[in-house]
């Protein structure tokens, strides 16, 4: 993980990141850091994609409970929460969305559409697209 040091007496806030005098910080991504702020260590990164896929039939999607960033971060980390699952219909689609093995549609997605949920606890194990017509692509990421 990208990991910064303040190297200055006063407290120093990058974007959402807050370094004390002194502290050194490990980040999740790279930031645009000013005079005063080194950049200790660069790797690894954590890649923020979780999954990702085009969907073109009725597919059911289980968010994992663990997974692996990358080959240069192998730790299995736990997803508790703080990922988002996001559901873009393509031009011509026409389909349904489930959440958690439910029998309620969450929400209807037509063409251009978007479904999108935070999730900043573990609300969601699993949803299901029930595709009628045409492409969608999903994804769960990192927040």
């Amino acid at each position: 993980m990208p990991t910064y040091k303040n190297n200055t007496t006063a407290p120093i806030t990058i974007e959402d990141v807050r370094l004390e005098a002194g502290e050194t910080v490990k980040t999740n991504k790279f930031l645009d850091y000013p005079t005063g702020v080194s950049l200790e260590s660069g790797l690894p990164t954590i890649t923020r994609v979780i999954y990702s896929a085009k969907l073109t039939g009725t597919t059911t999607v289980t968010v994992p409970k663990t997974y692996t960033p990358n080959t240069d971060y192998p730790q299995s980390v736990k997803l508790q929460g703080n990922y988002k699952i996001r559901i873009y219909a393509g031009t011509s689609a026409d389909g349904n969305v489930k959440l958690n093995n439910g029998t309620d549609v969450a929400k209807y997605l037509g063409a251009n559409d978007v479904y999108e949920i935070l999730c900043l606890d573990r609300i969601v194990d699993n949803f299901t697209l029930t595709v009628a017509a045409g492409t969608f692509y999903a994804s769960i990421e990192l927040v």
